[in-house]
């Protein structure tokens, strides 16, 4: 099982309402690409981060790849996720006056996987993989297009081999084309890799590259109660 959540309360201290998330027991094969849909400002966000522990639940457990991330030190949970978990943003998050390779570079520095192995030849493979222009590796990544910008955050995504890929509304700004490309590079990727996609987006339209999908009021006891 790669996520296992349980008697999951967690709230914002600045919040008025009781619990942003009230999750009784939530769990993701390994392998599963699954798409969880919903409303913008429902919590999908807050959920993405309770599975990378960068907040933790106020109740409960999260159990990622058989570790219990609210048992761990802050450390602990930079390295466990440098080394298991990648991430997609929604706006990509490249810095922009880096090249894509240095891009890259910089996140498979946080990753001990990486440490025994020619990482500028598996950089430039995945570029290549995603048909990334090899005259655009060297270039800032703000002076690219969306696409090859989209296309270098998928590889950013993929350098440390992660077991659960998470992806926060990432085609939310992407054309028609764009987003079914970027969908099909990401989901191919995934597929070769075995790693488990956990996708979160308002866009219902995607739900035909999934294997699982679920509505986020179906998980989150909370939602809809606002």
């Amino acid at each position: 099982m790669t996520i296992q959540l349980k008697n999951i309360e967690f709230s914002y201290s600045n919040s008025l309402q009781k619990n942003v998330l009230s999750v009784d027991d939530w769990s993701v094969a390994s392998g599963k690409k699954l798409f969880i849909y919903g409303p913008s400002g429902c919590g999908k966000s807050t959920l993405l981060n309770l599975v990378c522990g960068i907040i933790r639940p106020s109740l409960g457990s999260v159990t990622i790849l058989g570790e219990a991330l609210n048992k761990m030190s802050s450390r602990e949970l930079d390295r466990f996720r440098s080394n298991n978990i990648g991430y997609i943003f929604q706006q990509f998050n490249l810095i922009n006056y880096l090249s894509a390779i240095e891009n890259i570079t910089l996140a498979s520095q946080f990753s001990l996987a990486n440490k025994t192995i020619n990482i500028d030849h598996k950089i430039t493979s995945l570029l290549e993989t995603l048909k990334v222009n090899s005259e655009d590796w060297s270039r800032p990544v703000n002076t690219l297009s969306i696409g090859q910008q989209q296309r270098i955050a998928i590889a950013r995504a993929f350098i440390n081999n992660p077991k659960l890929l998470i992806a926060d509304e990432p085609t939310s700004s992407l054309d028609e084309p764009s987003r079914d490309n970027f969908m099909s590079l990401l989901t191919t990727l995934c597929e070769a890799n075995k790693t488990t996609l956990l996708f979160v987006s308002h866009d219902t339209r995607l739900k035909h590259h999934f294997n699982l999908v679920q509505k986020f009021t179906d998980i989150n006891n909370a939602a809809g109660k606002h």
